[in-house]
C-alpha cells in the first residue's frame, strides 16, 4: 500500500525515479499537493514494420525487417535473376501487466469529494504507468546494444569512443579550441552514437533518438554551438532546421535526422573524482527508430469492483507492456561526464 502524499523531507521513489516533491507544497487550482511527473521518453517515439492490434496477455507482437534488394545487370535475350520476397520477423511477448487501484466506499458516493477524487486518481495513473515503462526500458535497452556499439571502441572500425563506466567521456559546452584538454565538445560527442550505429550499415531511414538527463540536455542548450544557432541561425552549427529547434520541451532537433529526448528523472549510473571532486556519470543511449518496437497498451479499465468489505468498490486500471529491438546494433550506449 502507498499514501498518495509523502511527509515532508521524506524521499520516495516514483516509478523508479527519486520523487523530489516532498520537499515543497505547491499547490494547483484544486489545492492538491502537486506531484511532480517524469517526462516520458517513449511517447511518440515512432517504429516501423511492426504489426499491431494485438493486446492480449502472451500473445505475440511480430513486427519484420527486410534484405537488401540486388541489383543485377541485364542482357538483352538473357535469364533474367530475381530475388525470392521474403522478411526477418522479430516477434516479442506482451508479458507484463501493470495496474493501480483506487478504493473508496460506497458510503462515500454521494458525497461532493468522491466524484473530484476519482477524476483525479484516472488524470494521475497514465502518468505513473508511463513513468515505470520508461523506468524499465531504459533499464532494458543497454542489455540490448551489441558489445560493438558501445565502450571506448565502438564502431565497425573500433575507433568510436563512446565511454564507458570506468572510462566515461569528458563533454563540453565549449567548442573548438576552447574545449578544454582532455574533452570534447558535447555536441561531437552526440553525433558519436549516431555514427557508431550507421558504420554498420543501419540507414537513416526513420532517424535515430537519443536519451540523455536533464543535465545533458543542458549543456547543449548552453553550448557556444547553440547560442550561436540562436544568434546567427541553424546553419552555422551543428543543429538541424526541424520544428524542435527551438529548444522547447524535452527534445532537441540535430542534423542528419537525429533527435535528443530528456528526462527529468534519468538518474546518475555513478562518480568519478576529478581534482577531489565527485563528478556524475551519465549514460546515454541511441536508438534507430525502425529496430524499435514497444508496447504500452491499456489492458483493462474496470470501475466499482468488489473490493473484500460490504460496501467497498475498487476502480482499476492495467496495462501491457513488451519490448524488442530488430536489429542489436541499432542501439548504442556511451557514458559521460560533465567537463566543465
Amino acid at each position: 500500500m502507498s499514501t498518495m502524499y509523502m511527509q515532508s523531507g521524506t524521499s520516495t521513489t516514483a516509478g523508479g525515479y527519486p520523487d523530489y516533491s516532498a520537499y515543497c507544497t505547491p499547490t494547483d487550482t484544486k489545492q492538491f499537493l502537486e506531484t511532480f511527473w517524469c517526462s516520458s521518453l517513449f511517447e511518440n517515439v515512432g517504429v516501423g514494420g511492426q504489426l499491431t492490434g494485438l493486446k492480449e496477455l502472451g500473445q505475440t507482437v511480430r513486427f519484420h525487417t527486410f534484405g537488401r534488394p540486388n541489383v543485377y545487370e541485364y542482357r538483352k535475350n538473357g535469364a533474367m535473376e530475381f530475388d525470392t520476397a521474403s522478411s526477418c520477423p522479430v516477434d516479442y511477448k506482451l508479458d507484463r501487466i501493470m495496474y493501480s487501484a483506487f478504493k473508496f466506499d460506497e458510503t462515500d458516493v454521494n458525497t461532493c469529494q468522491l466524484p473530484m477524487l476519482r477524476k483525479e486518481w484516472q488524470n494521475r495513473v497514465p502518468m505513473v504507468h508511463s513513468e515505470v515503462f520508461d523506468s524499465r526500458l531504459l533499464c532494458q535497452l543497454p542489455a540490448f546494444a551489441a558489445s560493438c556499439t558501445q565502450g571506448t571502441n565502438a564502431g565497425a572500425g573500433n575507433d568510436i569512443n563512446l565511454g564507458s563506466l570506468s572510462q566515461p567521456v569528458p563533454i563540453s559546452k565549449r567548442h573548438g579550441i576552447h574545449v578544454p584538454a582532455g574533452a570534447v565538445s558535447v555536441w561531437e560527442y552526440m553525433t558519436r552514437g549516431v555514427q557508431a550505429i550507421q558504420s554498420f550499415r543501419i540507414p537513416s531511414r526513420d532517424g535515430f533518438v537519443a536519451f540523455v538527463p536533464e543535465a545533458v540536455k543542458y549543456a547543449m542548450l548552453n553550448s557556444d554551438l547553440a547560442n550561436s544557432a540562436d544568434l546567427n541561425g541553424s546553419g552555422v552549427s551543428f543543429l538541424g532546421t526541424g520544428p524542435l529547434n527551438g529548444f522547447c520541451g524535452n527534445a532537441i532537433s540535430m542534423r542528419c535526422g537525429a533527435e535528443v529526448r530528456a528526462s527529468n528523472c534519468i538518474q546518475k549510473v555513478g562518480d568519478i573524482t576529478i581534482s577531489g571532486t565527485p563528478r556524475p556519470i551519465w549514460r546515454i543511449i541511441w536508438v534507430w527508430r525502425s529496430g524499435l518496437s514497444t508496447k504500452n497498451d491499456v489492458y483493462l479499465t474496470k470501475n466499482d469492483l468488489p473490493a473484500g468489505t460490504p460496501m467497498g468498490r475498487l476502480d482499476v486500471r492495467m496495462t501491457i507492456t513488451g519490448a524488442a529491438v530488430s536489429h542489436r546494433e541499432g542501439v548504442a550506449v556511451g557514458y559521460v561526464y560533465l567537463a566543465d
